[in-house]
């Protein structure tokens, strides 16, 4: 490339040879067409190699032409009159190529091309992907429900079936019919209330005598709870008697009220070949009835006894045995 500083100026002249008509020098207008020509292709060339290239790059330096003979002039003009001009081609910018990254496995290995600087080989380069490690889901374990603390826990077996109830642990103590006697004496409390249920009951279902049954309490339940009527307190008798020993062979005795119900129900027994009768079940209103009675040797002599008591509301009917009694254990 020419170098501006290098240039050395060239001297154009008009071409010898061209007169006008009166005589004197004129540029022709072809010629002058053609130095036009010239000087934008020199401007051109300067353009193009300014500051561009290396250090070093040889320099071109212009050397200075002989001028054209007249005639050959005027055949440049002819030719560049009947040659259509041509444009020089602008200077345009060539387009760098554009990095185009391709998705490489990480086996594979990036291959560059000699334009390519070490920042583009390196972003060129895809990263390495580590596999994703699925990340093990901590085992939640569920604790237990709070328990109260320094509270006693119940570390007791359970009873089998066979524990004796607190009545039938009490009657495996008691040996004779004075233990029966002793404990309904000072617990046994007559229930009025209870006497006046069974009098409805009886009334609308009938009595033992006409095919009823006798409702009585369990005694364990009486044991507990020691209230009843005379019912309750005579099958509590009859029980504990003949788990003590079963010969005292204990039934249920009948007395039948003069004056209409309530009649009375009572517990007889034997012992030592003698009649007994065991009563705890009167009430206030027939105290001198409680107590254990004997020994007789029939019924007829426990009856002249009754009878010579004065009782309210009372006179002796009946006084029979009544056994076995159908009984409703409530």
């Amino acid at each position: 490339m020419i170098s501006l500083t290098e240039v050395r100026p060239v001297a154009l002249r008009v071409p010898r040879g061209i007169i006008c008509n009166d005589g004197q020098r004129m540029i022709n207008v072809k010629d002058a067409l053609l130095f036009l020509l010239l000087s934008a292709f020199m401007l051109l060339m300067v353009a193009c190699g300014g500051g561009s290239q290396t250090s070093d790059t040889p320099t071109l330096e212009a050397k200075p032409t002989e001028a054209p003979s007249t005639a050959q002039v005027a055949t440049r003009a002819a030719e560049a009159a009947s040659t259509p001009t041509e444009t020089a081609p602008s200077a345009t910018p060539t387009p760098l190529p554009t990095a185009t990254l391709t998705p490489m496995s990480p086996t594979q290995t990036a291959t560059l091309s000699p334009k390519q600087t070490a920042a583009q080989a390196q972003a060129a380069t895809p990263a390495r992907v580590q596999a994703a490690t699925p990340t093990p889901t901590p085992t939640v374990t569920k604790r237990p429900a709070n328990t109260p603390t320094g509270l006693p826990k119940n570390t007791a077996a359970p009873l089998p079936a066979d524990t004796p109830t607190p009545y039938e642990a009490a009657v495996s103590t008691w040996t004779s019919h004075e233990d029966v006697g002793e404990w309904l004496e000072e617990n046994f409390i007559f229930d009025t209330s209870r006497q006046d249920v069974v009098l409805i009951r009886n009334k609308e279902q009938g009595t033992v005598r006409e095919g009823n049954t006798l409702l009585v309490r369990n005694p364990s339940s009486l044991f507990k709870n020691k209230e009843g009527y005379c019912g309750d307190s005579g099958y509590f008798a009859l029980d504990a008697l003949n788990k003590i020993n079963p010969a005292y062979n204990a039934r249920w005795v009948l007395i039948k009220n003069g004056m209409g119900p309530p009649n009375h129900w009572v517990t007889g027994f034997s012992f030592r070949g003698k009649l007994y009768i065991m009563d705890y079940g009167a009430g206030h209103a027939w105290s001198e009835m409680m107590g254990i009675h004997g020994p007789y040797d029939t019924l007829s002599d426990y009856s002249g006894f009754l009878s010579s008591l004065n009782l309210n509301r009372f006179s002796v009917a009946l006084v029979k045995w009544f056994d076995p009694v159908p009984v409703t254990v409530d």
